[in-house]
Protein backbone atom coordinates (compact mmCIF):
# COMPACT_ATOMS: atom_id res chain seq x y z
CA UNK A 1 0.00 0.00 0.00
CA UNK A 2 1.33 3.69 -0.40
CA UNK A 3 1.66 5.45 2.34
CA UNK A 4 -0.13 8.59 3.37
CA UNK A 5 1.57 10.85 4.93
CA UNK A 6 0.27 13.75 7.47
CA UNK A 7 2.24 16.58 6.00
CA UNK A 8 0.65 19.97 7.33
CA UNK A 9 -1.71 19.94 10.39
CA UNK A 10 -3.23 23.32 11.66
CA UNK A 11 -6.42 24.16 13.64
CA UNK A 12 -8.10 27.08 14.96
CA UNK A 13 -9.77 26.28 18.19
CA UNK A 14 -11.73 28.27 21.64
CA UNK A 15 -7.64 27.52 23.24
CA UNK A 16 -5.77 29.25 20.52
CA UNK A 17 -4.72 29.11 17.38
CA UNK A 18 -2.15 26.16 16.33
CA UNK A 19 -1.84 22.62 17.29
CA UNK A 20 0.85 23.14 19.80
CA UNK A 21 -0.55 25.99 21.38
CA UNK A 22 -3.82 23.77 21.40
CA UNK A 23 -2.15 20.33 23.04
CA UNK A 24 -0.28 22.88 25.46
CA UNK A 25 -3.55 24.26 27.19
CA UNK A 26 -5.28 21.12 26.85
CA UNK A 27 -2.46 19.58 28.52
CA UNK A 28 -2.58 22.67 31.14
CA UNK A 29 -6.61 21.88 31.48
CA UNK A 30 -7.33 25.00 30.25
CA UNK A 31 -11.16 25.37 29.41
CA UNK A 32 -12.52 28.09 26.83
CA UNK A 33 -16.49 26.97 27.95
CA UNK A 34 -18.25 30.62 29.02
CA UNK A 35 -21.43 32.72 28.98
CA UNK A 36 -22.46 32.41 25.14
CA UNK A 37 -22.94 36.19 24.40
CA UNK A 38 -23.24 35.26 20.51
CA UNK A 39 -26.84 35.07 20.91
CA UNK A 40 -29.73 34.73 23.03
CA UNK A 41 -30.24 31.73 25.20
CA UNK A 42 -32.70 32.79 27.45
CA UNK A 43 -34.94 29.90 26.11
CA UNK A 44 -32.20 27.05 26.13
CA UNK A 45 -31.34 24.86 28.43
CA UNK A 46 -27.61 26.45 29.01
CA UNK A 47 -26.37 29.83 28.07
CA UNK A 48 -22.53 27.98 28.14
CA UNK A 49 -20.75 27.22 24.79
CA UNK A 50 -16.67 27.40 23.80
CA UNK A 51 -16.77 30.30 20.97
CA UNK A 52 -13.29 31.20 18.64
CA UNK A 53 -11.80 34.22 20.09
CA UNK A 54 -11.47 36.95 17.43
CA UNK A 55 -14.86 35.75 15.48
CA UNK A 56 -17.53 39.41 15.09
CA UNK A 57 -20.24 40.40 13.54
CA UNK A 58 -18.78 41.55 10.13
CA UNK A 59 -20.72 40.68 7.36
CA UNK A 60 -18.69 37.13 7.29
CA UNK A 61 -19.84 33.82 8.52
CA UNK A 62 -18.16 32.16 11.25
CA UNK A 63 -17.07 29.37 9.40
CA UNK A 64 -15.95 31.83 6.88
CA UNK A 65 -13.57 33.75 9.64
CA UNK A 66 -12.32 30.56 10.81
CA UNK A 67 -11.04 29.55 7.64
CA UNK A 68 -9.63 33.35 7.38
CA UNK A 69 -7.52 32.53 10.28
CA UNK A 70 -6.33 29.36 9.14
CA UNK A 71 -5.29 31.08 5.66
CA UNK A 72 -3.24 33.60 7.00
CA UNK A 73 -1.04 30.84 9.32
CA UNK A 74 -0.67 28.92 6.36
CA UNK A 75 3.07 28.60 6.37
CA UNK A 76 2.99 26.89 3.01
CA UNK A 77 1.60 26.74 -0.72
CA UNK A 78 -0.81 23.52 -1.29
CA UNK A 79 0.04 22.07 -4.68
CA UNK A 80 -2.00 23.03 -7.14
CA UNK A 81 -3.69 19.69 -8.35
CA UNK A 82 -4.78 18.97 -4.55
CA UNK A 83 -7.91 18.01 -4.37
CA UNK A 84 -10.10 19.61 -1.73
CA UNK A 85 -12.55 17.87 0.64
CA UNK A 86 -14.81 20.10 3.24
CA UNK A 87 -15.68 18.25 5.75
CA UNK A 88 -18.88 19.67 8.29
CA UNK A 89 -22.46 19.27 9.82
CA UNK A 90 -24.15 22.51 8.63
CA UNK A 91 -21.37 24.66 7.67
CA UNK A 92 -22.17 28.63 7.17
CA UNK A 93 -25.48 27.99 8.60
CA UNK A 94 -25.47 31.41 9.30
CA UNK A 95 -26.34 31.80 6.02
CA UNK A 96 -29.56 30.34 5.73
CA UNK A 97 -30.80 31.58 9.51
CA UNK A 98 -30.31 34.95 8.25
CA UNK A 99 -32.62 34.25 4.91
CA UNK A 100 -35.12 33.13 7.16
CA UNK A 101 -35.23 35.49 10.18
CA UNK A 102 -35.12 38.28 6.73
CA UNK A 103 -38.24 37.09 5.08
CA UNK A 104 -36.64 34.62 2.52
CA UNK A 105 -34.43 37.37 1.62
CA UNK A 106 -31.72 35.82 -0.57
CA UNK A 107 -27.88 35.96 0.51
CA UNK A 108 -24.86 33.88 0.02
CA UNK A 109 -25.42 29.83 -0.55
CA UNK A 110 -25.54 28.25 2.66
CA UNK A 111 -24.65 24.81 0.98
CA UNK A 112 -22.03 22.51 1.94
CA UNK A 113 -20.54 22.40 -1.72
CA UNK A 114 -20.53 26.45 -2.13
CA UNK A 115 -18.60 26.83 1.10
CA UNK A 116 -15.91 24.07 -0.65
CA UNK A 117 -16.04 25.66 -3.61
CA UNK A 118 -15.74 29.57 -2.90
CA UNK A 119 -12.70 27.59 -0.10
CA UNK A 120 -10.82 25.68 -3.02
CA UNK A 121 -11.22 29.12 -5.13
CA UNK A 122 -9.45 30.86 -2.21
CA UNK A 123 -6.57 28.45 -1.64
CA UNK A 124 -6.38 28.37 -5.83
CA UNK A 125 -6.65 24.82 -5.92
CA UNK A 126 -7.54 23.32 -9.39
CA UNK A 127 -9.51 20.34 -9.09
CA UNK A 128 -13.37 21.01 -8.09
CA UNK A 129 -13.76 20.04 -4.09
CA UNK A 130 -15.50 17.07 -2.56
CA UNK A 131 -17.80 17.10 0.80
CA UNK A 132 -18.23 14.96 3.29
CA UNK A 133 -20.75 15.62 5.64
CA UNK A 134 -20.83 12.53 8.25
CA UNK A 135 -22.62 14.22 11.10
CA UNK A 136 -20.24 14.26 13.60
CA UNK A 137 -18.03 11.73 12.33
CA UNK A 138 -17.16 14.07 9.34
CA UNK A 139 -13.96 15.04 9.12
CA UNK A 140 -12.57 11.57 10.26
CA UNK A 141 -15.15 9.85 7.19
CA UNK A 142 -12.67 13.02 4.92
CA UNK A 143 -9.53 12.01 6.10
CA UNK A 144 -10.85 8.02 5.49
CA UNK A 145 -11.51 8.98 1.61
CA UNK A 146 -8.39 11.40 1.10
CA UNK A 147 -6.59 7.77 2.30
CA UNK A 148 -8.21 5.60 -0.28
CA UNK A 149 -7.79 8.17 -2.80
CA UNK A 150 -4.39 8.35 -2.34
CA UNK A 151 -3.97 4.69 -2.00
CA UNK A 152 -6.05 3.66 -5.09
CA UNK A 153 -3.68 6.26 -7.22
CA UNK A 154 -6.53 8.63 -7.86
CA UNK A 155 -4.55 11.60 -6.20
CA UNK A 156 -1.39 12.40 -5.01
CA UNK A 157 -2.08 15.08 -2.08
CA UNK A 158 -5.51 15.42 -0.69
CA UNK A 159 -6.27 18.66 1.92
CA UNK A 160 -9.22 18.01 4.23
CA UNK A 161 -10.53 21.04 5.61
CA UNK A 162 -13.13 20.92 8.27
CA UNK A 163 -15.08 23.62 9.84
CA UNK A 164 -18.04 23.87 12.18
CA UNK A 165 -19.77 26.81 14.88
CA UNK A 166 -22.10 27.32 17.83
CA UNK A 167 -24.85 28.43 16.14
CA UNK A 168 -28.64 29.33 17.08
CA UNK A 169 -29.68 26.77 14.92
CA UNK A 170 -27.54 23.90 16.18
CA UNK A 171 -27.85 25.05 20.19
CA UNK A 172 -31.12 24.95 19.72
CA UNK A 173 -31.55 21.74 18.79
CA UNK A 174 -29.38 20.21 21.46
CA UNK A 175 -31.00 21.99 23.90
CA UNK A 176 -34.58 20.57 22.80
CA UNK A 177 -32.85 17.59 22.80
CA UNK A 178 -32.15 17.87 26.37
CA UNK A 179 -28.27 17.27 25.56
CA UNK A 180 -27.02 20.30 27.33
CA UNK A 181 -24.72 20.75 29.89
CA UNK A 182 -26.19 23.98 31.95
CA UNK A 183 -22.34 23.93 33.44
CA UNK A 184 -19.81 22.43 31.13
CA UNK A 185 -19.43 19.25 29.68
CA UNK A 186 -17.67 16.86 32.14
CA UNK A 187 -16.87 13.30 29.83
CA UNK A 188 -16.59 10.33 31.21
CA UNK A 189 -17.62 11.99 34.69
CA UNK A 190 -20.22 10.20 37.70
CA UNK A 191 -22.05 13.22 37.64
CA UNK A 192 -21.47 14.20 33.67
CA UNK A 193 -25.37 15.93 32.55
CA UNK A 194 -24.67 16.66 28.79
CA UNK A 195 -22.67 18.30 25.77
CA UNK A 196 -21.54 21.31 25.52
CA UNK A 197 -21.05 23.28 22.08
CA UNK A 198 -18.09 24.29 20.83
CA UNK A 199 -16.56 25.19 17.34
CA UNK A 200 -13.45 24.68 15.50
CA UNK A 201 -11.75 24.69 11.95
CA UNK A 202 -8.62 23.16 10.98
CA UNK A 203 -6.91 21.58 8.13
CA UNK A 204 -4.86 18.47 7.10
CA UNK A 205 -2.89 17.63 4.35
CA UNK A 206 -2.36 14.01 3.47
CA UNK A 207 0.07 12.86 0.47
CA UNK A 208 1.40 9.93 -1.01
CA UNK A 209 4.68 8.84 0.36
CA UNK A 210 7.75 7.27 -1.66
CA UNK A 211 9.03 5.64 1.97
CA UNK A 212 8.42 5.83 5.71
CA UNK A 213 10.22 8.14 7.58
CA UNK A 214 10.94 7.57 10.73
CA UNK A 215 9.44 11.02 12.15
CA UNK A 216 6.89 11.41 9.95
CA UNK A 217 2.93 10.00 10.82
CA UNK A 218 0.78 8.52 8.98
CA UNK A 219 -2.85 7.29 8.83
CA UNK A 220 -2.76 3.51 8.87
CA UNK A 221 -5.96 2.39 9.56
CA UNK A 222 -9.58 3.30 9.65
CA UNK A 223 -12.92 1.56 10.17
CA UNK A 224 -16.82 2.85 9.88
CA UNK A 225 -20.22 0.85 10.85
CA UNK A 226 -23.43 2.15 11.26
CA UNK A 227 -25.91 1.50 14.35
CA UNK A 228 -28.68 1.75 12.66
CA UNK A 229 -30.47 2.43 15.70
CA UNK A 230 -32.09 6.09 16.37
CA UNK A 231 -32.08 9.38 15.11
CA UNK A 232 -29.93 10.50 17.36
CA UNK A 233 -29.52 7.69 20.03
CA UNK A 234 -26.26 5.56 19.89
CA UNK A 235 -26.71 1.59 20.41
CA UNK A 236 -26.18 1.39 24.30
CA UNK A 237 -24.30 -2.07 23.75
CA UNK A 238 -21.84 -0.11 22.07
CA UNK A 239 -21.49 -3.04 19.16
CA UNK A 240 -21.77 -0.85 16.60
CA UNK A 241 -18.32 0.93 17.51
CA UNK A 242 -16.90 -1.56 18.85
CA UNK A 243 -17.04 -3.32 15.19
CA UNK A 244 -15.50 0.12 13.49
CA UNK A 245 -12.63 0.24 16.34
CA UNK A 246 -11.66 -3.63 15.35
CA UNK A 247 -12.14 -2.76 11.80
CA UNK A 248 -9.83 -0.20 12.32
CA UNK A 249 -6.83 -1.63 13.87
CA UNK A 250 -6.91 -4.43 11.77
CA UNK A 251 -7.12 -2.64 8.52
CA UNK A 252 -3.56 -0.99 10.31
CA UNK A 253 -2.21 -4.72 10.82
CA UNK A 254 -2.27 -4.45 14.33
CA UNK A 255 -3.55 -6.36 17.01
CA UNK A 256 -5.93 -3.89 19.61
CA UNK A 257 -2.54 -4.45 22.29
CA UNK A 258 -0.49 -2.19 19.67
CA UNK A 259 -3.00 0.99 20.41
CA UNK A 260 -0.92 3.22 23.11
CA UNK A 261 -3.54 5.53 23.51
CA UNK A 262 -6.91 6.78 22.38
CA UNK A 263 -8.32 10.06 21.24
CA UNK A 264 -12.04 9.17 21.97
CA UNK A 265 -15.46 11.07 21.14
CA UNK A 266 -16.64 11.79 25.16
CA UNK A 267 -19.22 14.09 24.29
CA UNK A 268 -20.16 14.36 28.07
CA UNK A 269 -23.67 12.77 27.74
CA UNK A 270 -24.91 9.49 29.68
CA UNK A 271 -25.27 7.03 27.24
CA UNK A 272 -22.70 8.35 24.49
CA UNK A 273 -19.98 7.76 27.03
CA UNK A 274 -21.21 4.76 28.47
CA UNK A 275 -21.47 3.25 25.22
CA UNK A 276 -18.32 4.20 24.01
CA UNK A 277 -16.39 2.37 26.80
CA UNK A 278 -18.78 -0.69 26.54
CA UNK A 279 -17.51 -0.54 22.47
CA UNK A 280 -13.15 -0.48 24.07
CA UNK A 281 -13.83 -3.29 26.25
CA UNK A 282 -15.36 -5.41 23.69
CA UNK A 283 -12.13 -4.91 21.76
CA UNK A 284 -9.35 -4.39 24.12
CA UNK A 285 -8.39 -6.98 26.70
CA UNK A 286 -6.83 -4.61 28.72
CA UNK A 287 -7.89 -0.63 29.20
CA UNK A 288 -6.26 1.51 27.38
CA UNK A 289 -5.19 5.51 28.15
CA UNK A 290 -7.21 7.82 26.57
CA UNK A 291 -8.49 11.50 26.67
CA UNK A 292 -11.58 13.99 25.49
CA UNK A 293 -11.34 16.92 24.50
CA UNK A 294 -14.91 18.24 25.24
CA UNK A 295 -14.36 19.24 28.50
CA UNK A 296 -12.05 21.86 27.27
CA UNK A 297 -13.72 23.01 23.88
CA UNK A 298 -17.29 22.06 23.95
CA UNK A 299 -18.36 19.61 20.95
CA UNK A 300 -16.95 20.92 17.78
CA UNK A 301 -19.27 18.53 15.67
CA UNK A 302 -18.03 17.47 11.85
CA UNK A 303 -14.72 19.18 13.36
CA UNK A 304 -14.26 17.09 16.13
CA UNK A 305 -12.08 14.21 14.50
CA UNK A 306 -9.97 16.99 12.86
CA UNK A 307 -9.20 17.95 16.51
CA UNK A 308 -8.64 14.93 17.89
CA UNK A 309 -6.21 13.60 15.07
CA UNK A 310 -3.85 17.38 15.89
CA UNK A 311 -3.36 16.56 19.91
CA UNK A 312 -3.01 13.03 18.85
CA UNK A 313 -0.02 14.29 16.69
CA UNK A 314 1.68 16.39 19.61
CA UNK A 315 0.60 13.77 22.22
CA UNK A 316 2.96 11.28 20.07
CA UNK A 317 5.92 13.98 19.74
CA UNK A 318 5.33 14.96 23.31
CA UNK A 319 5.47 11.52 24.39
CA UNK A 320 2.18 12.53 27.30
CA UNK A 321 -1.49 11.68 26.69
CA UNK A 322 -3.01 14.51 27.92
CA UNK A 323 -5.86 14.65 30.58
CA UNK A 324 -9.47 14.77 29.52
CA UNK A 325 -10.16 18.14 30.92
CA UNK A 326 -13.99 18.69 33.28
CA UNK A 327 -13.21 15.06 35.26
CA UNK A 328 -13.70 15.04 38.45
CA UNK A 329 -15.53 11.65 39.12
CA UNK A 330 -14.49 9.14 37.29
CA UNK A 331 -17.13 7.22 36.07
CA UNK A 332 -16.96 3.61 37.49
CA UNK A 333 -17.04 2.16 33.71
CA UNK A 334 -14.45 4.47 32.74
CA UNK A 335 -12.26 3.78 35.68
CA UNK A 336 -8.70 2.98 34.77
CA UNK A 337 -9.08 4.52 31.03
CA UNK A 338 -9.39 7.85 31.54
CA UNK A 339 -7.80 9.71 34.02
CA UNK A 340 -7.63 13.69 35.11
CA UNK A 341 -3.88 13.97 34.88
CA UNK A 342 -1.56 13.52 32.02
CA UNK A 343 0.24 10.05 30.91
CA UNK A 344 3.69 9.36 29.54
CA UNK A 345 3.09 7.29 26.72
CA UNK A 346 5.87 6.59 24.39
CA UNK A 347 3.88 5.49 21.71
CA UNK A 348 3.66 4.17 17.80
CA UNK A 349 0.01 3.63 17.68
CA UNK A 350 -2.94 5.80 17.99
CA UNK A 351 -6.63 5.64 17.67
CA UNK A 352 -9.02 8.54 16.67
CA UNK A 353 -13.02 7.76 17.55
CA UNK A 354 -15.76 9.26 16.56
CA UNK A 355 -19.90 8.97 16.51
CA UNK A 356 -22.79 10.88 15.32
CA UNK A 357 -26.44 11.09 14.92
CA UNK A 358 -27.91 8.41 13.15
CA UNK A 359 -25.52 5.71 14.35
CA UNK A 360 -22.40 6.65 12.48
CA UNK A 361 -19.10 5.17 13.99
CA UNK A 362 -15.53 6.28 12.82
CA UNK A 363 -12.28 5.08 13.65
CA UNK A 364 -8.87 6.39 12.21
CA UNK A 365 -5.58 4.70 13.26
CA UNK A 366 -2.29 6.92 13.74
CA UNK A 367 0.91 6.10 13.34
CA UNK A 368 4.33 7.63 14.44
CA UNK A 369 7.14 6.20 11.32
CA UNK A 370 5.17 2.97 10.30
CA UNK A 371 2.82 2.51 7.76
CA UNK A 372 1.98 -1.63 6.62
Amino acid sequence: MVPVKISYIDVVTPLGEGTETFYREVARKEIAISKNTRFDCSAFRSDRAALVPGISKNGKTCVAQMFDMLAERRGRTFPGDTRLIFAATVGEIENLENAVLNDGSKGPGSTLLSTASRLAESLELEKPPYVVSAACASAAAAVDRAKSLIRCGEERSVLVASADCVSEFVFSGFSALMALDREAARPFDENRDGLTAGEAAGFVLLEAATDVQKDGFYITGSGFSSDANHMTGPSRDGSGLAKAVASAVESAGLKPGSVDFIAAHGTGTRYNDAMEIKAYKTVFDTPCPMFSLKGAVGHTMGNAGLLQLAVAVESMKNRTVPPSTGLSCVDEESAGWVTERSVAVDSNHALIVNAGFGGINSALVLSRGICE
